[in-house]
């Protein structure tokens, strides 16, 4: 007899509990379609005093539709009707007269925030008089695919096949930093958008790999640099012969292009010229360096030895070009292509102030014109690749 009490006294526990948690944990992040909102303005349009009175309802059709942000759309209509003027014209003597209507209105979070018919009438207010429309906020991700979908063929290296590609290796890297992705919420957010994928617990392979694919897109088709609620953009547009565009972009999403030149777009990877090898006989300018010259190279349990040259590249830039200057706390400072991977075979451009590169803390990382009609490489017989360039570890970019 006592088992019954005790049962309905835990249970009546669970209760509370559950109503606590109920309270106070925050609820999912709605998710708002464009074919609800869609229905929400289309209602809002039949059911305004203007098309209640004489509206056609078989001419009601959906025109336009744009996105303006997470949640946020603006959807043009167009219907007839068998009268002139706009709102409720009851006791007005109106000419029968078909005439057409153009309706914009504005769904965000599934509330109606503006409605204008024929730019002059206030669907919300029913009054003449429509109130400007509000711009669009945008975070940097999607300012980024706005301009990736107005210049379109943005170039950039992507590191999983330059300079080497392995097998299986984009894949692995997609699932490896599938996580970091997902933790930063802006991007991931554009990200689930652009490719129209849901926001759930877990993906498949298949969809990490594209989220894997757009976020490198992102991170390195177009630099910006913030000011205020404007940016500036640089980005590169077409392989081999194309266009260096550089420009500014509001946090609305207004594109101005400040500078536009040809650009010669390959995978320069190199040394900067003047950068000095470190060899037995001391160091050595990259560009005087040849086959068969002898330098410093690490071998594969970190020893330092001597070894030839098998191989070195000299690679034509444009004068657009730019490089990356890595300085770091021991005084050293090496100039190269932001891509030219380090020992660790990480690109030289991705390295931040406070990041360690070969012993040393880095403590700046700029990109400046480079004023060098070409950029070097040499690749040291051996295993690793490795060698000293201007006293820091790097790794080649020949070879296998």
């Amino acid at each position: 007899m006592m088992g019954r009490p005790r049962f309905i006294v835990v249970m009546a526990l669970l209760a509370i509990v559950s109503l606590f948690l109920g309270i106070f944990t925050p609820a999912c992040r709605p998710e708002y379609t464009i074919e609800e909102s869609e229905k929400i303005a289309r209602n809002f349009v039949r059911n305004e005093a203007t098309f209640r009175f004489d509206g056609i309802s078989e001419t009601l059709q959906l025109a336009d539709t744009t996105a303006l942000g997470p949640g946020s759309w603006e959807f043009v209509f167009r219907y007839d009707s068998r009268a002139a003027g706009h709102g409720d014209r009851t006791g007005q003597v109106l000419p029968q007269v078909i005439t057409p209507h153009e309706a914009r209105v504005t769904v965000t979070n599934y509330k109606i925030t503006r409605g204008a018919l024929d730019d002059e009438w206030d669907m919300m207010n029913q009054q003449l008089g429509v109130p400007p429309a509000p711009k669009p906020a945008y975070t940097v991700f999607e300012l980024e695919y706005l301009l990736i979908a107005k210049f379109g063929n943005v170039f950039y290296v992507d590191p999983d096949f330059y300079p080497v590609a392995r097998e299986g290796q984009e894949e692995t890297n997609a699932r490896q930093q599938f996580a970091a992705i997902r933790a930063n919420a802006d991007e991931f957010a554009a990200i689930l958008a652009h490719l129209g994928l849901p926001d759930k617990s877990d993906y498949t392979d298949e969809e990490k790999l594209l989220i894997y694919r757009e976020h490198k897109k992102l991170v390195r088709a177009v630099e910006m640099s913030a000011t205020g609620n404007t940016y500036h953009f640089v980005l590169l547009v077409g392989e081999d012969q194309g266009e260096r565009i550089e420009g500014t972009i509001t946090g609305s999403g207004e594109i101005t292009v400040t500078k536009r030149e040809p650009s010669f777009n390959t995978y320069p990877i190199c040394l900067a010229g003047g950068i000095l090898i470190d060899t037995p006989g001391g160091p050595m300018p990259v560009e005087q360096v040849r086959k068969g010259t002898i330098v410093w190279t690490i071998d594969d349990s970190g020893e330092r030895l001597a070894a030839t040259v098998v191989e070195t590249s000299t690679t034509p830039v444009p004068p657009s070009f730019r490089v990356v200057t890595v300085t770091l706390s021991d005084g050293r400072r090496v100039i190269a292509s932001p891509g030219h991977p380090t020992a660790d075979g990480k690109a030289l451009g991705s390295y931040q102030p406070g990041d360690t590169l070969d012993g040393a803390w880095v403590v700046t990382v700029e990109r400046v014109d480079y004023l060098g009609g070409a950029t070097y490489d040499i690749l040291p017989a051996g295993p690793t690749g490795l060698y000293r360039a201007n006293g820091v570890l790097l790794k080649s970019t020949l070879g296998d």
